[in-house]
């Protein structure tokens, strides 16, 4: 259906729904014989652009593998697998009983479950798993409620902080907590976040991708996520390149110190001071009387 224009306005239509819309919010990905990506077609959701694959591969326009190629670039896209849209003869326009909210709702509805980590009050962290409730996730479950007002229910903030990779640069990182001081203070998480957060802290990526009504699509964040983007780097030791470990260096060494210092034992057990080495070349006297009697000696015998 494309783009259409209402007098001196322009507007998109969704190609599954027929929805007018404010920009062409999703594509049917397809490729030419160079394998080069084509974005074809407006659609309201990545769920309309499922459904509409569906039906054409139904139809025989378009072969299995093409139909999953589409579902695996829109997986990519979304973190997940996503699920087809109710048919358009649904909608209250096309004389179906669902009207726009609540197609939208069967939409962003989520089945399958997914992983979060969770920062304990303790400091432990550990990956769950959670399993959606009539399409939604229930996260304060699996988190430490207040005792006095067990109803009270998290908050939710994304984080700012910097990611060390930026293979997952198309999701945000969602926090749940209780702003609730009477829960034990949380300092690993008060840490990692820079802001003071009590009790339990559970950790969710959230999809960011478009839609013709803004939604909330929760993807799994797991353990190596986790570990990749909040550890420090530290600096390699000896002892992770399979060196000495202080023990054994300090026992080492005192090894050497004491073979060192038996070798100089050895070679100075004979060794003097330098007066008492002088004192052991030191010549006798010559007798005069005897030094005349040679000196005529060697006249006699012709001798210089």
């Amino acid at each position: 259906m494309g783009k259409r224009k209402l007098n001196s306005t322009s507007f998109y239509q969704c190609d599954w729904t027929g929805y007018p819309m404010k920009a062409a919010h999703c594509y049917m990905p397809t490729w030419n014989a160079a394998g080069k990506l084509c974005k074809k077609g407006s659609y309201c959701n990545w769920e309309a652009v499922v459904a509409h694959a569906q039906q054409m591969l139904d139809a025989g326009d378009v072969d299995e593998a093409h139909t999953w190629q589409v579902k695996d670039h829109i997986s990519l896209i979304t973190g997940t697998a996503v699920k087809p849209a109710p048919h358009y003869t649904e909608l209250t326009h096309c004389k179906g009983t669902l009207d726009v909210n609540e197609f939208h709702k069967a939409c962003s509805k989520q089945d399958a479950p997914i992983t979060v980590v969770k920062i304990a009050h303790d400091g432990e962290v550990q990956e769950l798993a959670l399993e959606p409730v009539d399409g939604e996730f229930q996260f304060d479950k699996a988190m430490l409620k207040n005792a006095v007002d067990p109803s009270i229910k998290p908050s939710f903030f994304h984080s700012t902080r910097k990611r060390s990779s930026n293979k997952y640069s198309d999701k945000d990182l969602g926090v749940f907590y209780y702003a609730d001081k009477l829960l034990p203070h949380n300092p690993t998480a008060s840490s990692l976040f820079k802001m003071q957060l009590y009790g339990d802290v559970l950790m969710v990526y959230q999809s960011r991708e478009q839609a013709f009504i803004p939604r909330d699509r929760f993807v799994s964040f797991n353990k190596i996520q986790f570990d990749e983007q909040f550890a420090k780097r530290r600096r390699v030791k000896a002892t992770d390149q399979g060196g000495l470990t202080p023990e054994d260096y300090a026992t080492l060494k005192e090894k050497m110190t004491a073979s060192a210092t038996n070798f100089e034992q050895r070679a100075s057990a004979k060794a003097v001071t330098p007066k008492d080495g002088a004192k052991g070349l030191y010549l006798a006297r010559s007798d005069p009387k005897k030094l005349a009697a040679a000196a005529r000696g060697r006249q006699v015998a012709g001798l210089p």
